[in-house]
């Protein structure tokens, strides 16, 4: 389109761009992860269509965002002499008060923009599976209202009702947890979750891996799509859980999915019994026998060797006061192995029940 063209037209956008700038402090170029509600996959900012002066503008304000960590605005030209435009930026912030990204406006001076988009942020610890959000992100799209710092996992995942790229984000934290790649490494997904409070949303992920001398993390945005999404059917994981807890409610026992090359637990199907039941939100500390017992019986099992394992184990949570317990844990295969194709055995289901008395004072 040529300058005279544009001068002819207003030339305020009617969306915000949601930037990605998970990267930035390892060097790598902020990305364009949406526009609006349309999701796009990490577009480099040169690529947008508009003006040249304006592109260079948005990378601007974008840096000194992330910079100042406060909205900027920013004059810009290419729309003709007698124009005036602006663009402006506003950091999405994430955990501890680093912005993880910026969402940009252009548009007249005189213009109101429309309201930014709803986008939440994560960092993953992957050594200790917790998850810290950003602000607004537990109430805007969890639905959560009790401002826990940090959230497991199972915590989270037990909203998720569609998640078709589950099988590569586990694949892809895998490779993070066995250093196969360095910071910077992106992945985007689409997921499907109902809210705490009863709200069907759309999101989209889109996240960056971080090694830091403090550990391995994942960085995300999470950007409500929903607006204008249709409501979504019965997913394959909903009936699974209905399935799981019909099968189990009369077992004293609580079920989850676990992923056997790491040990991370995703998702609890069925609350363990209490004690247990703190495992939805806290991660137990295992002792020393239990954790080696616990890393072999998942090899055996994913290597195809043996379907099933139970394990007497000792543990504790955060606050326990050193008071260990003793727990039934059994390890499932879910699907097979085959040696031919050199396809070992992904996901397992855990169950834990038979809840024991603490051990004896002394014995530790």
């Amino acid at each position: 389109m040529s300058d005279k063209e544009v001068g002819n037209l207003d030339p305020s956008w009617d969306d915000w761009l949601v930037i990605e700038t998970l990267g930035f402090t390892d060097g790598i170029e902020p990305t364009v992860v949406a526009r609006g509600d349309q999701k796009r996959q990490f577009t480099r900012l040169n690529r947008q269509p508009g003006p040249v002066k304006v592109k260079e503008t948005v990378s601007k304000v974008v840096a000194e965002v992330v910079a100042k960590g406060e909205p900027v605005v920013e004059p810009t030209s290419g729309f003709g002499p007698d124009v005036g435009v602006a663009a402006c930026g506003v950091p999405i912030f994430g955990p501890e008060a680093v912005v993880y990204g910026v969402q940009v406006w252009v548009g007249l001076v005189t213009a109101t923009p429309p309201p930014p988009e709803s986008v939440g942020t994560f960092e993953f610890d992957v050594e200790r599976q917790v998850t810290k959000h950003g602000p607004g992100h537990d109430e805007q799209i969890l639905g959560l209202q009790d401002d826990s710092d940090t959230r497991t996992l199972q915590e989270i995942w037990k909203h998720f009702d569609r998640f078709d790229d589950e099988e590569a984000y586990r694949e892809y934290l895998d490779s993070l947890a066995a250093d196969e790649f360095e910071s910077g490494h992106e992945f985007a997904a689409e997921i499907y979750l109902t809210s705490a409070d009863g709200v069907h949303r759309r999101i989209q992920m889109s996240v960056r891996s971080k090694k830091t001398t403090a550990g391995r993390r994942i960085l995300g945005l999470l950007h409500d799509t929903t607006e204008g999404e249709k409501p979504h059917s019965m997913s394959d994981r909903q009936i699974a859980r209905a399935a799981t807890q019909l099968a189990a409610q009369d077992a004293d026992s609580g079920i989850a999915q676990i992923d056997l090359n790491t040990g991370i637990v995703f998702e609890w199907l069925k609350t363990p019994p209490a004690p247990f039941d703190q495992w939805e939100k806290q991660n137990p500390e295992f002792d020393i026998r239990t954790t080696k017992t616990l890393a072999d019986a998942r090899a055996a099992i994913q290597s195809g060797s043996i379907k099933s394992d139970t394990i007497t184990a000792t543990l504790r949570f955060p606050g326990d006061d050193d008071s260990w317990k003793l727990a039934d844990l059994t390890i499932s295969a879910i699907g097979e192995a085959d040696h031919q194709q050199e396809r070992t055995i992904r996901v397992a289901m855990i169950q834990i029940g038979h809840p024991c008395s603490s051990l004896p004072a002394g014995m530790w």
